[in-house]
Formats: structure tokens, sequence, C-alpha cells
């Protein structure tokens, strides 16, 4: 009799610790920004070389633009350098493009000072997605992807990292729109800020989120609220009006 006792209350136990371990790992914070309240000190920009990189906010939403000859990416970060396991998502649309490539993309884990990063990057009109490591200023492209971008057509981009203590590895994952993209990397970047990027273009962004388990909930934007249905497919339209 005893020993049932005994039983039950190890099993009790052994729920709440694994209770208390989900939540430790499921509660997190997320990040906003809409852009709505017309201000930029949250973000920090990098790759200026000339200045002509130019960041800036316009009706409601984010402007990333260069057209910078030596086709070098303008970088628009934020966040600190402790933040990591985390997704950043948002809506972008590549509006102008004369470079080839030009590209836009998604950072994280960025340490710029160690030259070190991750981007998530869509390359036009070459139809092509590559998932790039910067690790002390190496460069290697650890997944290369088809896919095909539209100019002037809104689409849902999100990066996640979610790294494997046992595993020794990080899940690297690109999803636009509906399309997922997945690489693994054994040497991972630990932390760093999140960020957004461009080069030979002008692509605008909206509606950033990043969310993940030692994310502080705050940014100046506010959540937004999901269209359903019929209203999903009129919401690049509706923005511009």
């Amino acid at each position: 009799m005893r020993f049932k006792k005994f039983r039950g209350l190890l099993y009790f136990f052994h729920v709440v610790l694994c209770a208390m371990v989900f939540n430790q790992q499921s509660f997190g914070g997320t990040w906003t920004d809409d852009f709505e309240d017309d201000s930029t000190q949250e973000w920090e920009l990098f790759n200026t070389f000339d200045g002509s990189a130019v960041w800036r906010i316009d009706v409601g939403e984010a402007i990333g633009e260069t057209f910078e000859p030596r086709h070098f990416p303008t970088i628009w970060a934020t966040g600190e350098l402790d933040w990591r396991n985390y997704s950043l998502s948002c809506k972008a649309k590549l509006v102008e493009a004369n470079k080839e490539p030009a590209t836009l993309g998604l950072i994280l884990h960025q340490r710029w000072e160690e030259g070190s990063f991750y981007v998530f990057q869509i390359l036009y009109p070459l139809e092509v997605i590559h998932i790039t490591k910067i690790h002390s200023g190496n460069v290697s492209i650890i997944g290369e992807f088809d896919f095909a971008v539209k100019l002037n057509r809104w689409y849902t981009l999100t990066a996640s990292i979610d790294s494997s203590e046992i595993l020794k590895r990080e899940k690297l994952k690109f999803q636009i729109d509906d399309e997922v993209f997945t690489v693994t990397d054994r040497n991972p970047i630990k932390s760093g800020k999140a960020g957004l990027e461009v080069s030979g273009a002008q692509v605008r962004f909206d509606d950033v989120e990043i969310t993940g388990s030692n994310i502080p909930n705050g940014g100046p934007g506010t959540l937004p609220v999901e269209p359903s249905g019929k209203l999903a497919t009129t919401w690049g339209k509706l923005k511009r009006q």
C-alpha cells in the first residue's frame, strides 16, 4: 500500500516537473513593430558604405532601398545580442529592382562586430532563395532552393532558429507564404539581433513580429488582426488604398 502511494506521488511529481519544463520552453515573449508611429529609434542601420542606403517609414510601412553600384546589401537590425532560438516574421514586397540579382531577406543571430549572422534571402530574378551563414567574415550557402518572387506582390516571410542542445545543431527554417525550406547547422551561431536585408532594390516591409523564449514582450507595434477567407487575398490591395 505504501509502495502504491509512493508510486502515485512519484508519478504526480513527474507530471508537475514535465509541466514546468514545458512552460519554460513554451512561454516566451513577442516583440512587434507595425511602423504606424513613424519612429525608427528601435532600429539600427548597417552597411551604409557611401551613404546610398536609406531606410524610412512611409504610410505605416518600412522602406529599405539601396542601389549601391558595388551591390552591397543594407541591413536594418533590432534587438539584443543574447536573443536566441526565435522566429522573425513580416510582410514584404519587392517594389523595384535594378541589379541582378536584387535581394530581400531576413537576418537572424546577427553579431555584427564578429562578422557573424544568418541570412534568409530571396534573389530576383534568379528564382532562387539562399539560406546563408556568415561566420567571422566567411560566407557559406548552407541551403539553396527554387522560388520565383514577383514584383509588387506582398509575401509573408518567416525565418526561425531552433537549437538542439542534445544534437548540438541548429534547425533553420525559412517560410514564404505556405512554402517551407529547412536546413541544419552543426556549428551554430549561438545568438544575436534580428533584421531586414535589401540589396539592389527597393522593398517595403510591414508587421514585423519576433517571438522566442527570451524575447521581451513589447516593441512599438501592435499585433495585427489577420483577415480570413476572401479578405486575405485582397490584403495587399487594401494596404495601398
